[in-house]
Parts: C-alpha cells; structure tokens; sequence
C-alpha cells in the first residue's frame, strides 16, 4: 500500500484490462501451446478449437488479465491426461 501522502504526489494511471481479442490472441498464441507442453501433452492428442476458448474467456475468465484463462486451459489439460494416457495404453496393446 502506498501511504497517502505519497499518493497525493503522485498521478495515478488507470489501465484497463485486455479485452476478448487480446485474449484469444494470447491464449490461441502463448497460453494453448506453454501449457499443453507443461502438461506434456502432444499437439494431435488435443485440439482446443476458437470456440473453446473463447468460451472459456466469455464464461468462465472475466478478469482483467489471462491469469485464471492460464488456469481454467491447464484444468482443461489435466483433465484430459487419464484419457490420453488411457488410450495409449490399449493402443500399444493392439
């Protein structure tokens, strides 16, 4: 916290907060792709198409930052690993 008497000195600058496009620009080009290979998951065991993403941002992400987008993608991931997992296995048995 910066004490008041700071504050009164000071010009405080209001940023506002990315908005969808920035978003999906972000996830579809950063987040997507460092949190898939995170996860260590290959880019044909998963597709995250546009519209998955942009419901994620429009329902589920209504901060100002991509910091909970970055999360609710991991979720995602995490999620699907048993399953991935899963059908390698029985893959590698045929």
């Amino acid at each position: 916290m910066i004490p008041n008497p700071l504050l009164d000195r000071m010009e405080v600058i209001a940023l506002a907060g990315y908005i969808t496009d920035e978003k999906m620009h972000i996830a579809r080009d950063y987040l997507e792709k460092t949190t898939r290979e995170a996860c260590g998951i290959k880019s044909e065991q998963v597709e995250v198409t546009d519209a998955a993403l942009l419901a994620l941002i429009e329902n589920y992400c209504r901060e100002a930052g991509v910091r909970n987008l970055q999360k609710q993608i991991e979720k995602i991931y995490r999620k699907q690993i048993p399953t991935i997992t899963v059908e390698h296995w029985v893959a590698s048995d045929d």
